[in-house]
């Protein structure tokens, strides 16, 4: 630190390298895609404006536009109009699998409150999943024996860092970041043993749940709301199901509860036991969300484990014919998607967040269940999915070159400073190290010999002697060295030898004699040079 201060100019950091000023970036650019589709920079929009060929004879949904990718995160985020209502649904990912519907998960709501509803534990496992990093592929410790599910793949090419997968999610491979074709930063590839339940919309007979799986998911069952409240549940779950009714039908019931019930798309935040009451027993209006809390919490009371879940649903009929443009538009721009067969492919807008039930279903483990498949469905202006197509204008990003002036002086006298400093600090502890030695050597005990004696090998190297071997006795030493045998007699008997003869005044005075003559050899100014600065020593200290 006093290197730094010492040797670094005032002005280093006087200059800031910028590559992008946010504060000063034009207002978002939204493109159409209007005109011919094979016309470089002038794509069209796949209905094609006054093309009833084009058009199929379907109502128009929308349009398809791209935007720049300066502005993207920020349109994101502001993407709400006046009063509210949504203008545009942006594209989050895309996603490729062979297979479809796939519910992909961000988080888990097991936990349910009297006041705010259903929420999520971060403690949860697949929970933490979902914002973990791997350095390696995550494989499922120990996934469960569950009858009826397939093994998808799903690869996923997305906007956000926030992983998403299926469950029952057997295998995670690492999330790969490259803003090269930014906002499309983010790819993994996730495989989940999903259930064929699910996809197929059956209801198989099952039986009830044993002890040990009611222990085992009593939080499951937890209803948590104050006693008028449940009483209202109850009341309205007695009047769909019969006490009699086995365990699916109970589910069946539940959902087909909700075919008087209008659906309308979007997402809302609000989960609180007052909406979900307000949706189920006043308006029977809602989306996604009020639809799988009100299962879940129903389910509980029927005696059904129950959670919600939150992610993206991933369906061909949510592709309409924008959705597909845009898809053949980001397989020209975006190369990682360029092998990637066209039916494959599915765009997941924000359109496409959706909350749906799963319940626990014995031998089938956690199904799956969409509420909203029994409702009224949606038309005109309730369809969020007929907004307009945002997709970002995809560029491969450039590095700019930079001329930077490397300040070599500078660096050669920090890398100066730094050696003098070490070498400094080597020498210094070398001879404090020796002036410790020095001082204890004089002392009649064990440690007062082995001073003594490291001493001697210290000022033996200076003189041209060859470093000691570390499994070497000092009689092994003297062997090559016969000038040493006294020394080396002397010592071992005062460290080796009766306990009695270790704190002798009379061997410590002999070993310091021994000591003088050895050295007693007139020396150069070479060796003393040596004695004073050789590091060759050092193993002795």
């Amino acid at each position: 630190a006093l290197a730094l201060v010492l040797l670094v100019p005032p002005d280093f950091v006087s200059r800031l390298q910028v590559l992008n000023n946010l504060s000063n970036i034009i207002e978002p650019e939204m493109r159409a895609l209007d005109g011919d589709r094979d016309s470089p920079g002038n794509r069209g929009n796949i209905l094609g404006e006054g093309d009833p060929d084009a058009q199929g004879g379907e109502e128009r949904r929308g349009e398809l536009y791209v935007m720049s990718p300066e502005r993207w995160g920020s349109a994101m985020e502001d993407g709400q109009g006046q009063g509210g209502q949504m203008e545009n649904q942006y594209m989050v990912m895309v996603v490729s699998t062979p297979r479809q519907p796939v519910y992909l998960a961000d988080e888990y709501f097991n936990l349910l409150d009297p006041v705010r509803g259903f929420y999520s534990d971060p403690a949860y496992e697949l929970n933490q999943l979902t914002r973990s990093q791997f350095l390696e592929s995550w494989v499922n410790p120990d996934p469960a024996p569950q009858r009826n599910r397939i093994p998808v793949w799903v690869d996923v090419f997305s906007t956000i860092p926030d992983k998403v997968a299926s469950y029952e999610p057997f295998q995670l491979e690492p999330a790969v970041f490259d803003s090269t074709w930014y906002p499309i930063s983010y790819s993994y590839r996730s495989r989940s043993l999903i259930s064929n339940l699910s996809l197929s919309g059956s209801f198989p007979r099952v039986f009830p749940l044993s002890d040990v799986e009611k222990q085992e998911l009593s939080g499951y069952l937890e209803i948590n709301l104050n006693p008028e409240r449940e009483a209202q549940y109850r009341d309205f779950l007695n009047s769909i199901i019969d006490e009699d009714d086995d365990y699916m039908t109970r589910i069946e019931k539940i959902l087909r509860n909700y075919s008087s019930f209008q659906y309308e798309l979007g997402f809302t935040d609000n989960v609180s036991i007052q909406a979900i009451s307000a949706f189920l027993f006043e308006n029977r209006t809602g989306d996604c969300t009020e639809f799988s809390n009100s299962a879940a919490i129903l389910g509980r009371m029927a005696g059904i484990p129950s959670r919600v879940v939150t992610g993206y649903l991933v369906s061909r009929g949510l592709q309409n014919p924008n959705h597909i443009r845009a898809l053949e538009e980001l397989k020209e721009r975006y190369p990682p998607l360029a092998e990637e067969p066209l039916s494959d492919l599915y765009l997941v807008t924000t359109a496409h967040r959706h909350s749906w039930t799963q319940f626990y279903l014995p031998v089938y483990g956690w199904v799956d269940f969409e509420a909203t498949t029994f409702a009224i469905p949606p038309a005109g202006n309730m369809d969020p999915n007929n907004l307009n197509v945002v997709i970002p204008d995809i560029r491969e990003r450039t590095v700019v070159e930079r001329t930077i002036d490397i300040p070599w002086g500078l660096m050669l006298r920090l890398a100066a400073a730094t050696a003098l400093f070490s070498l400094t600090a080597v020498y210094l502890i070398r001879w404090w190290r020796i002036g410790a030695l020095a001082l204890v050597s004089g002392r009649a005990s064990e440690a007062g010999y082995k001073a003594r004696y490291r001493l001697l090998l210290i000022r033996l190297r200076a003189r041209g002697y060859e470093i000691k071997r570390p499994d070497a006795t000092p009689a092994e030493y003297a062997e090559a060295h016969p000038e040493l045998d006294e020394f080396g007699r002397l010592y071992g008997d005062l460290v080796y030898g009766p306990a009695d003869r270790r704190d002798s005044a009379e061997g410590s005075e002999k070993l310091a004699g021994e000591y003088r003559k050895i050295l007693s050899v007139r020396r150069g100014p070479l060796v003393f040079l040596r004695e004073l600065f050789s590091l060759g020593d050092l193993r002795y200290l």
